[in-house]
């Protein structure tokens, strides 16, 4: 323990904690020495002092080596990646009790440490801060500086720090602080995200939760450059800055005990004595009210809690009642506040076009740039967008021009700019009550965008007129099982609210739910006649009842719907429409959406057009789904011993004996989550009737509740050829090989290394090793030309003796042994083309599983997700038809390679493995991709990456060549979904 003299803070030593000392420093040279000495030189001895060298450019680090013989002195020299992950390395490095923080051209008084650890431990307080010296580059003091002001304020109470925070901003210096190591540990250390204000982020974790001192003296010198700051705040980063407060401004009240909030905003609540459940409202009223320094991004913050407030029937009934706030109130307050300053950013852009109208510079070169008229009309432009501003609310006219003019300059403002506009429309929409809402912002803008509004809905009344097909659709509607009576009558209403009229209702309610359900037939019974219903007197399962309402329907085309799910409005509609230009359907399903208990969208599911094989892997093909009734009429009656798995043998039957199946992309039903899981028990049951209906051997590997991998028996082991093209790097090559020869359990196969004019001695060393062991299997083929991966591959064939040939890069290294074996259940189908492997890179995130069109040309689909991700709906973990798969390990049959010509050799590098699963699927072949096929790739290490000009230039040639050949592809991936992003491999929603 410390004994200590209360009159003088002295110590008086029997043990004294360590005290880690993080230094982070970026191109100090001219200060780093006073810096470091200010710390070696302590009264306090027991230190460490951590230097983190965040990338310096210049000779810090020269400045720095001389201090490493000191044994108190560690040295970490990274790559530059910013404060808040230096100061962060630097912790895990660190090993004392206590933690202080430098800066490498600040100053620490001699006695800094030991004044600050003594008040921590008579105060019995977790965190010090003291005041400061303002210095300039020459360590002179700026008495006058206006940064005295803000940091040696005196200590505060708690509360009053809080309101500080929120209102006015930071007043503590970080290079001043000292902080209990266990405290930092708790607050997450700093925020990697943030640049400018991960300090002032870290603090006000800190403040929420601790006490803290501040010793009123200056214990340290904060330096500031020549112009007046510590920081560059140049327009870039001045919008970055704004971006971080909006960020650490959205849990500003996070974790805040209520007590600690009334204390400091008793002045400004609504309700001086509120509920835990009143809570959050009057956080979100007091981020609407306060204008502090962040100003419209705080507004924007309280704007997105409204809304959260709004949307949930509870708390939506908190605000109408105890706050007298409505949805029109909402939208009342979006039109009539200008969040983003837009007046004042239109203004400063017309003074500068002034300024610049006026200058000397500008008359004098008009004639070359920019004329007179030209200008003033681009400042009238800007009166204009003003004035529209004003009439619509960034609405209208004003709003792409608004953007064009405000963000080129502003641009990181565009998510606030955006978010207004999102909120300002949803609000619209809910006064109509036309629009579902979603906590998942991605989800709400794509339902703002294409959920049908009544304008919409109105819009498509008068067009179903013009349909020359107007089909009965029979809706099979089984209630059972002591359903929710509130899901029901929701389901019952999304019925009777389609545009398309020519319905017909058939329900069966069983005799557990005959009470429950009469009272709400009862609403509908006296406005329409559509509805047919059957009262059961013993309850059934939903197969049995679903047979008996087929039997009662009259329907050209039979839908099922679960009575806890609801349809869009527009369902039906796009449903006859997709008959109407093509009557010849059989089968037509669309995409889905996913609604939790209070009818909140929680995903959407964008489904690719019909892929067999993903049907077999995955249910995907269930709502909404209608089927003609001749069709039904074949395959006969709902199995009903598949409960709960009914759709999908349904739909796997129907695929079975018609083509024409269709794919509606849109959501046109919303399913409930709290039953997704019973759809599922028996989709084992309904894979092996579908191999026995298909005369197919295999077996069913379940991989989760509703997806499965069916594994086939082969029928003829015959030879595969593998071929690896391959230059030098030898060691790369004989992990390959080994890996190869090693692991794979297929008894018949061939390798054959194609050298494309190795030139090192270890690589012919290599050769003669494996031959040596594996005389029979492997040949070795020269193939000098320079590099064409098409080429060397076609050349490879044309020596292959196998009926398959297995296309594999020397920078792969296969993981699963049967991994031949796999891949030859499915190749030796003779309607699949390719088939591809899951690769990953060595840290075990994907690399490639499966090709899918996006960035314009191709992507590989779930790259960088974890090999356990599921991905997107089961994507990743099951076996899914794709566009394409990479050559870097793909099987195909040597008949089918012929056919189409193998691979085209005018794409010498990139592309020509995507070219050639093109090509396949013009000539009618599926491609494939198996996730229980993994390999490890180390991605073209030996051929290098694309940095020469005549490698970039070659490569956007082959682009372009792609673009050209396969445009008709690649903007329409059937096996993708246009309501997927288009930039990005992530499967996200666009």
């Amino acid at each position: 323990m410390l004994k200590y003299d209360s009159s003088n803070l002295t110590y008086q030593s029997m043990s004294q904690p360590l005290i880690s000392v993080l230094m982070t420093t970026y191109n100090h040279e001219k200060y780093i020495t006073e810096s470091i000495d200010s710390i070696t030189n302590q009264t306090y001895e027991n230190l460490e002092l951590i230097i983190i060298n965040d990338g310096s450019t210049d000779k810090t680090e020269e400045k720095i080596q001389p201090y490493l013989e000191n044994k108190k002195v560690k040295y970490i020299n990274q790559a530059n990646t910013g404060p808040s992950i230096a100061f962060n390395n630097g912790l895990k490095e660190s090993k004392g009790d206590y933690i202080a923080l430098m800066s490498g051209d600040d100053i620490s008084y001699t006695n800094r440490l030991e004044e600050q650890l003594s008040i921590l431990i008579k105060e019995n307080m977790n965190i010090c801060f003291s005041y400061v010296d303002i210095i300039d580059d020459n360590s002179d003091l700026l008495l006058d500086h206006p940064l005295n002001n803000i940091f040696n304020k005196p200590g505060k109470k708690q509360a009053e720090i809080i309101r500080y925070f929120f209102e006015i901003g930071n007043y503590l210096n970080a290079p001043s602080a000292l902080i209990k190591r266990h405290v930092l540990n708790e607050a997450n250390t700093f925020n990697p995200c943030l640049l400018q204000l991960q300090d002032y982020d870290l603090w006000i974790r800190l403040i929420k939760k601790n006490k803290f001192y501040t010793i009123q003296k200056p214990l340290v010198k904060y330096r500031v450059r020549a112009n007046n700051t510590n920081l560059s705040l140049s327009e870039g980063s001045s919008v970055r800055l704004a971006n971080e407060q909006y960020l650490i401004f959205q849990t500003f009240f996070d974790e805040m005990p209520i007590d600690l909030f009334r204390e400091a905003f008793q002045d400004k609540l609504i309700k001086k004595n509120f509920s835990a459940e009143e809570f959050e409202c009057e956080k979100a009223f007091i981020y609407l009210n306060l204008n502090n320094f962040l100003r419209n991004g705080t507004k924007l913050i309280g704007i997105e809690k409204i809304f959260k407030l709004l949307s949930y029937e509870k708390t939506s009934e908190i605000l109408k009642e105890k706050y007298n706030f409505t949805n029109k109130s909402f939208t009342s307050f979006l039109t009539a506040w200008d969040f983003l300053g837009t007046d004042l950013i239109l203004k400063e852009r017309e003074n500068e076009l002034l300024s610049i109208k006026n200058s000397f510079s500008f008359n004098l070169g008009s004639k070359l740039t920019l004329n007179f008229p030209q200008l003033e009309n681009i400042i009238k432009s800007l009166q204009k967008i003003k004035w529209t501003y004003k009439q619509e609310g960034c609405g209208g006219l004003g709003r792409g021009v608004l953007r064009r003019l405000i963000c080129n300059k502003y641009y990181n403002i565009s998510s606030f700019i955006e978010r207004i506009y999102i909120y300002r429309e949803i609000g619209y929409r809910l006064i109509k009550n036309d629009l579902l809402l979603s906590d998942n912002w991605g989800v709400q803008k794509w339902l703002l965008k294409n959920y049908p509004s009544k304008a919409i809905i109105n819009s498509l009344k008068k067009l179903q007129s013009k349909f020359n097909h107007k089909p009965l659709i029979s809706i099979i509607l089984p209630i059972i099982n002591n359903s929710s009576p509130e899901f029901i009558e929701q389901c019952f209403q999304s019925v009777f609210e389609q545009v398309y009229g020519n319905w017909e209702l058939c329900v069966l309610i069983d005799n557990s739910d005959k009470k429950l359900i009469q009272s709400i037939l009862k609403k509908y019974y006296p406005y329409n006649k559509k509805i047919k219903t059957i009262f059961s007197l013993q309850n059934q399962n939903i197969s049995e009842a679903s047979n008996s309402l087929l039997s009662l329907s009259q329907g050209d085309y039979i839908i099922f719907l679960n009575h806890h799910d609801i349809f869009s409005p527009d369902a039906l509609f796009e449903i006859v429409s997709i008959l109407n230009k093509s009557p010849e359907a059989e089968m037509i399903y669309s995409d889905q959406g996913i609604i939790d208990k209070n009818n909140k969208v929680i995903n959407l599911f964008f489904k690719p057009d019909f892929c067999p094989e993903s049907l077999l892997s995955r249910a995907y093909v269930n709502y909404l789904t209608a089927y003609k009734k001749e069709i039904l009429n074949k395959i006969g009656d709902l199995r009903t011993d598949l409960e709960d798995s009914q759709d999908y043998d349904l739909a796997l039957r129907t695929s079975e004996l018609t083509n024409n199946i269709f794919h509606v992309c849109k959501v046109l039903y919303y399913q409930r989550n709290t039953h997704l899981e019973e759809y599922t028990k028996n989709t084992e049951k309904v894979l092996k009737a579908a191999l026995e209906r298909r005369n197919e051997k295999g077996n069913i590997v379940p991989i989760s509740t509703n997806h499965q991998i069916v594994r086939f028996e082969i029928t003829d082991y015959k030879k595969v050829s593998i071929i690896i093209p391959t230059r030098d790097f030898s060691d790369i090559l004989e992990r390959c090989l080994q890996s190869v020869f090693t692991i794979s359990t297929y008894p018949n196969y061939e390798v054959l290394i194609i050298d494309n004019g190795s030139q090192e001695h270890k690589t012919f060393e290599l050769f003669d090793e494996w031959k040596k062991k594996y005389p029979e299997k492997l040949k070795i083929y020269t193939y000098d030309i320079p590099f064409n991966y098409s080429k060397l591959n076609n050349y490879a064939v044309s020596k292959a003796e196998g009926d398959f040939l297995l296309f594999l890069n020397n920078d792969t290294e296969v993981i699963s042994n049967d991994w031949m074996e796999a891949m030859m259940e499915y190749c030796q189908k003779d309607f699949i083309g390719a088939v591809g492997a899951l690769l990953l890179y060595p840290d075990n995130t994907v690399q490639h599983a499966g090709v899918v069109c996006v960035g314009g040309l191709a992507g590989h689909g779930h790259k960088h997700f974890s090999k356990t991700d599921m991905g997107y709906f089961g994507a990743l973990q099951t076996v899914n038809n794709y566009s394409a798969v990479t050559a870097a390990c793909l099987m195909c049959r040597k008949e089918v390679f012929e056919k189409v010509s193998g691979f085209e050799e005018d794409l010498a590098v990139a592309f020509n493995d995507v070219d050639f699963c093109f090509k396949l699927l013009e000539s009618g072949f599926r491609n494939v991709y198996l996730p229980h096929v993994q390999l490890y790739h180390h991605e073209s290490k030996s051929r290098g990456a694309e940095t020469t000009p005549e490698k970039k230039a070659r490569f956007q040639e082959e682009v372009q060549y792609m673009q050209q050949k396969w445009e008709h592809i690649i903007k329409n991936d059937t096996c993708y979904n246009p309501n997927l992003v288009q930039s990005a491999e992530d499967f996200s929603i666009n």
